[in-house]
């Protein structure tokens, strides 16, 4: 027979997915917040850290160009009051002004080249085509003089001209230069005669490209990029080579056209497109902006895998739980299954049990005189009370007796009871020999120290009389009419040990008389000890009132009155005890059948 599972596991399962389902929800709504705040966390915490070495390129950038300003302000300082043409400024020779050029550019760590240039009228030194410039640059690692007053005409270079235009230091446009193809700028300080008048620049280059990769090597992000504008916008460095010297609206990013648009009064931006973010800081003392770029997919590559890491492990997690939740449920599944196999083969049992026992609530017994009712109920699906009768031979036949303990081992050793009861009787030749022979039976094998207490009596069904032997069992209720009304008594029971306490034991048989309308109600404990929810016992002085009471009634009456009494006093409390109820009564001639 195939087993459907139980309505309650089917719910208990749905339940359980609802629960998973809506926790699982829960979870994954959780670690997404989770995710969004750690993420934005993150985030913020690797902004700040990028805007910190972002700050250490910007100063690092300002404090170079502050030193090439200084240290070509300081040599423009040592410079005057040397007027060359006065008695003793002609003392001074053109080696002279070469080693101090030397000196100025070995002094500085980012100048590219140091040179003097004067008017021509300004000096008696030796002067080329164009004048007097005495110039050293660095070739390979080299300095190198260069006259460059015989080669170029230096006066119309910016570097030389503005000094006489702005008559202060200052900074020039970038520029190619010349012998190196490089693009430079110059920091030029105005030299002065005693007098204080403009009579030369005193200029020194200075290489961006190098400023701008010692900032790139500061920045962790091997695709970040760093360019540098002047007043005017046009390129001084960019790492595209070939937009040196043009102006910043050409960079293919389109971030410096915003950034003119945005800056206003504000001395730093951040801006940043699909790729990276954009941080830009001028430079006040020159007017330049610096532009550090850096790409998102290397700023945020730690967020991201974290991101990855978590949500992969949360993804197992689930994925952990979902298998153990099918496990446990699939456990469950085949526990359930084998405890409704088990319920089943339980139910089974019982119908097996009490089918075994007679039919009470239809009597078999053919001798109208005899009227009888039995009733069991067990504590348990199975259990230990039993009863049983037939007729023979003009007699009958009955017992009843009450298994210690409950469930699966009493049943079984009330069926052996009952079994020896069916045996013995017709084998034995009085009531004692049998009651002996079942106990000596049940003793055999019975480890388990299991008894019976138990009931047997023989009816004469023509002259009333009633033989029976009891073994430790509650005397039964003999209910009889005086002068018209019923009186009831226990009948007279010697003292004995219950059947499977000890072989060879003996036994005592009595013997008494039922006439016609007495009732006989044999009874287990299970009766008098039922309990309310007080644990107040029913008791036997209730048990005897309502048998007194309904006497007069059929036997079958007299067990249904019986048992509504007790529901009446146990009312919902749990039944502890199995409860056996058998009822005989002795009609009188004049009384009918009871309906079947």
């Amino acid at each position: 027979m195939k087993l459907r599972l139980p309505s309650s596991f089917r719910a208990y399962f749905s339940l359980s997915l609802a629960i998973l389902l809506i926790g699982g929800m829960a979870f994954t709504g959780g670690l997404g917040y989770c995710l969004y705040k750690s993420r934005a966390m993150v985030t913020k915490l690797t902004d700040i850290n990028v805007m910190r070495i972002v700050d250490e390129v910007f100063s690092y950038m300002e404090d170079r160009l502050k030193e090439a300003e200084e240290d070509n302000m300081y040599m423009a300082w040592v410079s005057e009051g040397y007027d060359t043409r006065s008695p003793v400024g002609r003392d001074i020779k053109e080696e002279d002004v070469f080693r101090f050029v030397e000196d100025a550019l070995t002094l500085s760590p980012i100048a590219c080249g140091v040179g003097v240039a004067l008017l021509p009228e300004a000096t008696h030194l030796t002067q080329g085509k164009y004048g007097f410039a005495a110039y050293v640059t660095t070739v390979s690692g080299q300095q190198e003089r260069v006259r460059l007053g015989a080669v170029k005409d230096y006066t119309k270079m910016e570097w030389f001209s503005g000094a006489f235009k702005y008559n202060k230091p200052f900074w020039t446009h970038p520029y190619k230069e010349s012998s190196t193809g490089k693009v430079i700028v110059s920091f030029c300080v105005p030299v002065r005669d005693m007098k204080g008048k403009c009579i030369g620049s005193l200029a020194m280059d200075i290489n961006t490209e190098g400023i701008c990769q010692r900032c790139h090597e500061m920045i962790p992000f091997e695709s970040n990029s760093i360019s540098l504008v002047d007043e005017n916008y046009t390129f001084i460095s960019h790492a595209d080579s070939t937009l040196l010297l043009k102006h910043a609206d050409t960079d293919t990013h389109g971030m410096w056209a915003e950034f003119r648009q945005q800056i206003g009064d504000k001395n730093e931006l951040k801006l940043e497109d699909d790729t990276a973010l954009y941080y830009f800081k001028r430079v006040p003392h020159t007017q330049w902006t610096i532009c550090v770029k850096c790409p998102k997919d290397e700023i945020y590559a730690d967020t991201r895998q974290m991101e990855r890491d978590t949500t992969l492990a949360a993804a197992l997690s689930l994925l952990l739980l979902l298998i153990c939740l099918i496990y446990i449920f699939r456990r469950l599944q085949q526990i359930t299954l084998s405890k409704a196999n088990l319920d089943n083969e339980i139910k089974l049992a019982a119908n097996i049990q009490l089918e075994m026992l007679p039919d009470a609530t239809a009597s078999p017994l053919s001798d109208p005189l005899i009227d009888l009712s039995g009733y069991i109920c067990p504590a348990k699906n199975v259990g230990g009370d039993l009863y049983d009768y037939f007729v023979h031979d003009g007699h009958l036949y009955f017992c009843i007796g009450d298994v210690s303990g409950k469930g699966f081992p009493a049943s079984f050793f009330m069926a052996a009871t009952r079994y020896l009861f069916r045996c013995t009787v017709f084998t034995c030749a009085n009531m004692i020999e049998a009651v002996a022979s079942i106990n000596d039976s049940l003793c055999v094998g019975n480890r388990r120290a299991m008894f019976v207490t138990f009931f047997m009596g023989k009816l004469n069904l023509t002259t009333g009389r009633l033989d029976y032997c009891n073994a430790g069992h509650n005397p039964p209720v003999l209910v009889s009419q005086k002068d018209g009304l019923p009186a009831y008594r226990l009948l007279e029971c010697s003292e004995g040990l219950p059947l499977g306490v000890m072989e060879d034991c003996p036994f005592q048989a009595k013997s008494d008389m039922l006439e016609a309308g007495d009732t006989l109600l044999l009874y287990t404990d299970g009766v008098t000890e039922a309990m309310n929810p007080r644990a107040e016992e029913y008791g036997s002085l209730r048990m005897l009132s309502c048998v007194q009471d309904n006497a007069a009634a059929p036997a079958g009456q007299i067990v249904e009155n019986l048992l509504d009494d007790i529901r009446r006093h146990v009312c919902h409390a749990e039944q502890s005890d199995d409860l056996t109820l058998l009822c005989i009564k002795r009609r009188t001639p004049g009384d009918r059948s009871p309906e079947r």
